[in-house]
């Protein structure tokens, strides 16, 4: 996981001198290796597996205290590399799997949660993205994007898609 992220050896203390000696790990989605990524970007997407080598990982290189003990002492820096686990809006699955395995190794972490799409089945504006990407008629998806629609596999111009689309206003 962490070279698929670019930090390497190298690079993590780097990133940890120039923060610090403080570390935030951020995470949208974490599912089964079966599951596919249900819409969402492959880079917001780490399956279960990786996930608890991340968590196995991590005390091994940093403390892992509360958020708020984390949080009251900042920006200070930190005597021994620290780390925080932080997971961006709200995902059901981490509940059904990141939480259960960090309950497992006694790991905190935060979760932010986007409350506009509790209970009504929304989705945010990368997936609707990717299924209009994926299930709109060619002539349609050239009269609005100019471009040939991706195939469904092809993450990199999916990627490039949503990259352009984020500097789009709205």
């Amino acid at each position: 996981i962490m070279i698929r992220a670019g930090v390497h050896e190298k690079n993590l203390r780097a990133a940890l001198l120039r923060s610090g000696n403080r570390m935030i790990f951020l995470f949208h989605r974490v599912l089964p290796a079966d599951a596919g990524n249900d819409l969402s970007p492959g880079g917001m997407v780490v399956s279960r597996d990786t996930f608890c080598r991340f968590l196995d990982w991590v005390p091994r290189q940093f403390d892992t205290p509360a958020p708020d003990h984390f949080l009251s002492t900042w920006p200070e820096p930190a005597e021994r590399p620290t780390a925080l686990i932080t997971f961006d809006d709200g995902w059901l699955d981490v509940v059904d799997n990141a939480l259960p395995e960090m309950s497992k190794r006694k790991l905190p972490g935060i979760c932010f949660v986007t409350p506009r799409f509790i209970d009504n089945g929304g989705i945010f504006w990368p997936e609707r993205l990717i299924h209009h990407l994926t299930h709109t008629e060619g002539s349609i998806f050239r009269s609005v994007t100019g471009g040939q629609p991706p195939s469904p596999g092809d993450a990199d111009r999916v990627e490039e898609l949503l990259t352009e689309w984020k500097g789009r206003s709205s």
